[in-house]
């Protein structure tokens, strides 16, 4: 037996097919990792919220998914150790150059880019998604320990209400409309941002009030016209006094039309010259072609 093991071990071309062999599963793994990172967390999210028999116990929240594309990196990286490994064995057995082992390389590891990026594109992307996923149930214990280090699930604070549909069973919804045409990709990502929102707390969001940039009703037009230069805004608010007393918004094209000394048409905005007013300001409430304003 051990003779027989050794003559299957020196023969090259034994050494060849194990190589073979071996890029087949390094091309899955690299399209399953294509795969599941095209699809994104979201729609991730959904997949896993409505297959339940998909990698029991691993956690169903939306960010969860960095373990497996952690996973599936540890995974190729494996593989292509053990290709290389394989292939170097090859070479020695046939005494290829180095030059040539080299070649061999590059070249199985663009072949297994292209089939990775060929497999995993398009209508393709949610399939492939569910193999790799299938593919990985064995490894559903080493999975479920990772996902546990980003951290515990918030715990619903009390008082909320518990009849509130949570966060798995909107990406489930969402994963549905997908599957039956009602939603496109960019609505169910453009409904998950809107889920997400909801629990956005308005000081992240919010402008501090000692960085908000306005005018006062008795601003000059040097004023207004440096707070234009430096902000780059196209409308500044208005206010009186005080900034709880906001009167109108600047907009910045009025301002233009005062600082280029120029005549416009009634929006304040479209040049326009008093021989050719009919036809510059055509369509606007008036034709009429205002003089400049003297500041």
């Amino acid at each position: 037996m051990s003779s027989a093991l050794a003559i299957w071990w020196g023969n090259p071309v034994t050494a060849v097919f194990l190589a073979l062999v071996l890029l087949l599963p390094l091309a899955f793994t690299v399209a399953g990792l294509i795969a599941v990172v095209r699809l994104g967390n979201i729609q991730l999210g959904g997949l896993l919220a409505q297959r339940t028999g998909l990698l029991p116990g691993y956690p169903r929240r939306s960010d969860a998914y960095a373990t497996l594309i952690v996973f599936l990196q540890i995974m190729t990286g494996v593989l292509l150790v053990l290709f290389s490994l394989a292939v170097v064995r090859a070479g020695r057995l046939i005494a290829a150059s180095n030059m040539g082992l080299l070649a061999v390389l590059f070249l199985g590891w663009l072949v297994v880019i292209v089939l990775g990026v060929g497999i995993a594109r398009g209508a393709r992307v949610e399939p492939m998604t569910l193999v790799t996923l299938v593919a990985l149930r064995p490894w559903t214990p080493l999975l479920r320990r990772l996902g546990f280090l980003e951290g515990p699930e918030e715990e619903p604070k009390p008082g909320e209400d518990e009849e509130a549909v949570d966060e798995h069973e909107v990406q489930a919804f969402i994963g549905a409309g997908e599957d039956a045409g009602i939603l496109e990709r960019e609505d169910a990502e453009l409904v998950a941002s809107i889920v997400e929102l909801s629990e956005t707390v308005a000081r992240e969001i919010l402008t501090p009030r000692t960085d908000v940039v306005a005018l006062s009703v008795n601003a000059d037009f040097a004023t207004v016209e440096r707070v234009f230069a430096e902000s780059m805004f196209t409308r500044v608010p208005v206010f009186r006094d005080t900034l709880d007393r906001i009167e109108a918004k600047f907009d910045g094209g009025l301002f233009g039309a005062v600082r280029d000394n120029a005549p416009r048409c009634v929006d304040g905005e479209t040049a326009c010259t008093i021989e050719t007013e009919t036809d510059d300001c055509d369509g606007l409430a008036s034709r009429k072609c205002t003089p400049p304003t003297t500041s």
